[in-house]
């Protein structure tokens, strides 16, 4: 390519003699970087006396090829882009242990560096926002160094070791000088980029892309456990949702997700009232020879009979955990959990014949409010 470039045909440069070949061909499927070179010369073509009659048609004829290159290529991307959940990072709870699958396509070693730094802030979970971030990012860097140390193995004395200890100390170096694309380890390099200039998540993007960083499940993934699904600009997640079997996927994959998590939350909350309410058969035996003794000794006492507790759904867990989480909070807020939930009434049934020990029913003017009652009784996580 060099020496085509070099080359001249009559003191013209052939390769720029190729271009304008192709160019001529108005038909020609050019990728989009010829249609703007063709796009460039039409607007030059105003100072060359050979084109000064049909200059304007030339120029919109060739800014209406690349427009319509740009909207083929959006249409296509867009057609391409399915979501499947072989393709997505989806929690898994297994005896109340957070599990991840990451997708085929990243080498052994990446794999493993992606999989222990998702689980280090899915699990921490305290970082709010950016600022807090990058507030805290060394400190951040530190305990994701040492979360490596204790989940890969030989990461002491590593290459990759070396190079998170060169990423920290470029933060008080005023010149910088980090040189990101020394690794070929592509999700350190994504982490590099993300503690340098992950301050906004389409300069996050573009830098990863700059970095030539060619999974991009590794940079969004990587944002993704740090701030979740709410701070993602509308113009990014548009192009997925706008098609009805991405949506499908995704919610069934939350769906998932969310009644795996509840399901474990359920299991350890009956297996805690259990060991709470159990009594040793020789001692709840005795108890009864006990009450039965001071029965006859006293009319006032009588034989113990079982408090009946009732069980409580997964949706009344939710509304539980909510309820705890804010010690009070509007019905209707809680009606919008569920589809099963017609009025806040539904909601009040619900409350009253699962949780009547330990929320209670309020009403403020025409509002009503689920209430936490104060009554020191332990609560079931």
């Amino acid at each position: 390519m060099n020496t085509l470039k070099q080359s001249k045909v009559f003191g013209i440069s052939a390769f720029n003699l190729l271009i304008e070949g192709l160019l001529m061909t108005s038909k020609a499927e050019l990728p989009l970087s010829l249609k703007l070179e063709k796009l460039k010369r039409a607007i030059n073509s105003k100072f060359n006396s050979k084109y000064p009659s049909n200059y304007i048609e030339r120029v919109n004829n060739a800014f209406s090829d690349v427009r319509n290159k740009i909207d083929d290529e959006i249409y296509l991307s867009r057609k391409n882009n399915k979501l499947t959940s072989d393709s997505l990072v989806i929690p898994h709870f297994v005896n109340d242990k957070m599990e991840l699958i990451i997708p085929e396509g990243l080498l052994e070693n990446e794999k493993k560096y992606l999989l222990q730094c998702l689980k280090f802030f899915i699990e921490t979970d305290n970082i709010p926002d950016l600022e807090t971030f990058f507030t805290n990012r060394k400190n951040i860097l530190i305990d994701l160094a040492k979360h490596f140390k204790d989940t890969i193995d030989n990461f002491d004395g590593s290459k990759e070791r070396e190079y998170l200890v060169d990423l920290l100390k470029s933060f008080d170096s005023l010149r910088g000088g980090f040189d990101i694309s020394r690794t070929s380890n592509e999700v350190l390099k994504s982490i590099a980029v993300l503690f340098t200039s992950g301050r906004d998540l389409l300069r996050f993007i573009e830098n990863n892309e700059r970095e030539e960083i060619q999974n991009s499940l590794i940079y969004y993934t990587l944002w993704g456990s740090i701030y979740g699904a709410a701070i993602l600009p509308k113009t990014l997640t548009e192009s997925i949702t706008e098609d009805k079997s991405n949506v499908k996927t995704l919610i069934s994959a939350y769906s998932k997700t969310f009644g795996e998590y509840q399901n474990n939350k359920t299991e350890r909350r009956i297996e805690t009232e259990s060991s709470i309410i159990t009594i040793e058969p020789e001692k709840k035996e005795q108890v009864q020879e006990d009450l039965k003794v001071s029965s006859t000794e006293s009319n006032t006492v009588n034989e113990p009979t079982e408090k009946y507790i009732p069980s409580i759904s997964i949706l009344g867990s939710q509304i539980l955990e909510q309820v705890e989480m804010k010690k009070k909070i509007k019905l209707a807020d809680l009606k919008s959990f569920s589809k099963s939930f017609k009025t806040n009434g539904d909601v009040e049934n619900l409350i009253n014949s699962q949780l009547q020990d330990r929320i209670k029913v309020t009403k403020k003017g025409s509002t009503m409010y689920a209430e936490l009652i104060n009554n020191d009784q332990l609560k079931f996580y």
